[in-house]
């Protein structure tokens, strides 16, 4: 996991309020590169996510800019989960993930296509797997979103399945979200 990696001298940044939000990044030392990768790859989605929060300021018929003085000081992080290829079946109604929504405005995902996969629940009560398309990302709407919407969008509600048994070997998998 990594997280801000541009976090100033501001008192914002080193108050107790800011709990460890803004702790310093630690990371490994092998492979050699895989700190800057990261660093890079946090860099690159920080500002994918800000021009997300302008398409959706425009789609919420605000000013492109709306949300900028909201996420200037942002606590993402960008998690790598790993998903073991299980050595048992599952329990019946047993979850990689259990239900959840995500607190922030909204998550970004790369997965991978593997069995058991990830699935939202959706307008009419079903539990659906998320198709994952080659090289493109899937975006959740987190709680925050939510409620700065007044639910006019909502958050998605999602989880992730234990892939059947006969497809288990194959199903090893990783998120980066």
């Amino acid at each position: 996991m990594i997280g801000p990696v541009d976090v100033g001298d501001d008192a914002y940044y080193h108050s107790s309020a800011a709990g460890k939000h803004f702790a310093a990044n630690l990371g490994p030392e092998r492979p050699a590169a895989l700190r800057e990768v990261y660093t890079a790859y946090f860099c690159v989605m920080s500002d994918l996510a800000r021009t997300m929060m302008r398409l959706f300021a425009l789609a919420l018929d605000q000013p492109e800019t709306f949300f900028d003085d909201k996420i200037d000081k942002h606590i993402s992080r960008v998690r790598v989960r790993n998903y073991p290829a299980p050595q048992v079946p599952p329990q019946p109604g047993q979850l990689r993930a259990g239900a959840h929504s995500d607190y922030g405005s909204l998550t970004i995902l790369k997965t991978e296509d593997k069995p058991g996969g990830l699935q939202v629940y959706n307008k009419a009560g079903t539990w659906v797997d998320v198709p994952i398309v080659p090289h493109c990302f899937v975006v959740n709407l987190g709680d925050l979103m939510a409620r700065w919407t007044n639910d006019y969008r909502v958050s998605t509600l999602h989880g992730g399945v234990k892939p059947p048994m006969e497809a288990a070997a194959s199903s090893r998998g990783q998120s980066l979200v």
